[in-house]
């Protein structure tokens, strides 16, 4: 039985916020974005009608240029331990990703850091291999913990305690989930709710955290034996 480690991916593994800001900033359609944003904050918008609304302003958009533009996104500094955290303790931690941004970052997620799942906005394509201004799926406004059960439900697996990490808002019902959550590099509002705050942007530091949550959960597994 492994434990189940789950990371949030804009804000926490990216420096970038939110990814979607970010190609809103590239393609200079964020004036248009914020208007919409502003509208479901208001409760006059909601949460599938702001997706719509955002995806539509790159319909026609070749999926090759939206592909270039998440690839261009850096990870946090540090990012290489946790690389090798993951390589480490794959035999007794499985490391996976939700996130409101999107599936191109999760291609990324598993070739680059060694992730075994990850879940985020898949958009839809036409004939051409352009955006249609869709989505296929993704992951409701604060809804990471519902698609954390319904992963665990279809995986099949048990899993001796839940991790999390993560740095916004969105990421709190993720926290309340789990065994043991970890807010990383986010303002006070978010991690009181969290049982460790990481207050660094050092993604070194966070492993360094997480690396002494696993093995205290390991050695409390082996105890009780």
């Amino acid at each position: 039985m492994r434990l189940l480690v789950v990371f949030d991916i804009d804000g926490t593994l990216t420096p970038i916020k939110s990814s979607w800001n970010f190609i809103h900033t590239v393609l200079s359609t964020k004036l248009r974005s914020e208007h919409y944003k502003s509208l479901f904050f208001n409760k006059e918008l909601s949460y599938d009608e702001w997706v719509y609304l955002d995806l539509s302003l790159w319909k026609g958009l070749s999926y090759e240029t939206f592909k270039k533009i998440l690839y261009a996104i850096p990870w946090r500094r540090g990012i290489e331990r946790l690389t090798k955290l993951v390589n480490n303790y794959r035999d007794v931690a499985k490391f996976i990703a939700i996130t409101g941004g999107f599936s191109v970052l999760c291609e990324r997620v598993m070739k680059e850091l060694g992730f075994e799942w990850c879940i985020g906005t898949e958009i839809e394509l036409d004939e051409n291999n352009k955006l249609t201004g869709c989505a296929r799926r993704y992951v409701g406004f604060r809804g990471k913990a519902s698609t954390l059960q319904e992963y665990i439900e279809e995986s099949h697996e048990k899993y001796l305690a839940i991790v999390s990490v993560g740095d916004d808002v969105n990421d709190v019902e993720l926290f309340q989930q789990s065994d043991v959550s970890i807010a990383f590099c986010c303002e006070d509002s978010v991690g009181r709710y969290a049982s460790i705050h990481v207050r660094s942007c050092n993604i070194s530091k966070l492993v360094e955290v997480l690396e002494s949550i696993l093995k205290r959960l390991i050695m409390m597994r082996l105890t009780a034996l």
